[in-house]
């Protein structure tokens, strides 16, 4: 039987390479390089088939398929039999415009089918880039001292704002600190107190935390802690308290959008917290199981001795809460703590956020406005530390670790 042969060539944008694909008669591919390029070489002999889109009778009898699909008998598209294994791979190839490889010649297929000729294209490019800017890259090794002391730096300056440009003296008595800041649409707010462990009564030690954790954590005389939490949280707004050695603090932070409901909610917060039973509960039974680990480490018991041999064993800060304190404490002792400092004239104010000054002015100075309890002026920190005499102290404690601390006498914060 002869065979006849008829060739198609493809003029390349890129290059004048020619492109041809041999098949034999059973359509069975055998790759191979070409001189001119690629081509597809079959094992038995060459019959040249086009590669441009198009249709012609073809010599296979049998039905051919299309990627799963059946097409008529005697069909063929690209020029390739849609059921030969050859067929399948050109029409991948060429004739699918979704596997266009992103190296192609215009035409809408790939130079090198089976191949990411782009890939490859583009690793070259990268390392190309990478050798002409290491050999482009000024040397800094010689801008480096040999030694540390050798190396010098610009004088650092550093000018703080002056407050008095953020002060606002408020018509309720608190100071208020306002600093605009339009960067991003929220606002915060800070609440300090004149208040804290300082100003417990003997024997209720302990009160000052409580009370300021449950504040803006036990809900409202409108909303149960509850229905606060769940409002908070639709507005995507925090709201926090707490009650340390020397102070109190109330913060809400939200978006600006939403101020005016957020000023409401912090107005009913800090004059009508509901100090809800269940929350006051709780947070006395976790604070009295928190007391039964105290003495589990060597560090706390280390830190608590430290502070009596410091400051002296009558000194305020040494009052430590015990189980007793923490169990006579009631509601009412909640409340009495909280209507005694947490007032306008115990407070200062930061604010910072996306407003106008003068706006945010007007704000507070209505939050403050009419307070529905008058309170007590916070008297001045106790100061009458004694410092125990010079010595070895020691505190046993049956742990695998041992502990030592030295301490000298200090300036005082003031």
């Amino acid at each position: 039987m002869k065979i006849t042969q008829r060739a198609a060539t493809f003029q390349t944008a890129e290059s004048d390479n020619k492109l041809t694909m041999n098949l034999n008669s059973t359509g069975s591919p055998s790759p191979r390089p070409s001189p001119a390029g690629r081509e597809f070489m079959s094992r038995e002999g060459s019959r040249v088939v086009p590669l441009l889109p198009q249709e012609h009778p073809s010599p296979h009898p049998s039905p051919l398929l299309r990627g799963g699909e059946r097409v008529p008998e005697g069909r063929v598209r690209g020029g390739v039999p849609d059921g030969s294994r050859t067929g399948r791979i050109a029409g991948r190839a060429f004739g699918n415009p979704q596997r266009r490889d992103s190296a192609h010649d215009g035409l809408g297929f790939s130079l090198f089918p089976g191949e990411r000729a782009g890939v490859r294209g583009s690793a070259t490019f990268a390392l190309a880039c990478v050798i002409f800017l290491c050999s482009t890259a000024p040397s800094f090794s010689a801008d480096i001292p040999d030694r540390p002391e050798k190396l010098t730096f610009p004088p650092l300056t550093y000018e703080p704002p002056s407050p008095a440009k953020f002060r606002v003296p408020l018509k309720a008595g608190p100071v208020a600190y306002i600093v605009p800041d339009r960067e991003l649409p929220l606002v915060n707010i800070s609440i300090l107190v004149r208040t804290g462990d300082f100003a417990e009564a003997a024997g209720k030690e302990g009160l000052a935390g409580l009370t300021g954790n449950l504040l803006a954590r036990s809900g409202t005389r409108t909303k149960s802690a509850e229905e606060l939490e769940e409002r908070l949280a639709f507005l995507a707004a925090n709201l926090g308290s707490a009650a340390g050695d020397t102070q109190g603090s109330v913060t809400l932070n939200l978006l600006s959008k939403d101020l005016d409901e957020g000023l409401v909610i912090l107005r009913d917060v800090l004059t009508a917290p509901r100090f809800q039973d269940d929350r006051f509960t709780l947070l006395k039974q976790q604070t009295l199981q928190g007391m039964k680990q105290r003495n589990d480490n060597a560090a706390s018991i280390e830190a608590r001795e430290r502070s009596f041999l410091a400051l002296g064993e009558q000194f305020w800060a040494n009052r430590h809460a015990t189980a007793a304190s923490i169990e006579s404490i009631t509601r009412a002792d909640l409340e009495g703590f909280h209507q005694k400092w947490f007032h306008p004239a115990n407070f200062v104010i930061a604010v910072s956020g996306d407003f106008e000054r003068d706006d945010m002015v007007a704000q507070l100075e209505k939050l403050f406005a009419s307070w529905p309890f008058t309170g007590a002026q916070a008297a001045a920190i106790p100061t009458n530390t004694q410092f125990a005499a010079p010595g070895v102290y020691l505190v046993d404690k049956d742990v695998n670790q041992g502990r030592v601390a030295i301490m000298l006498p200090g300036i005082t914060r003031d």
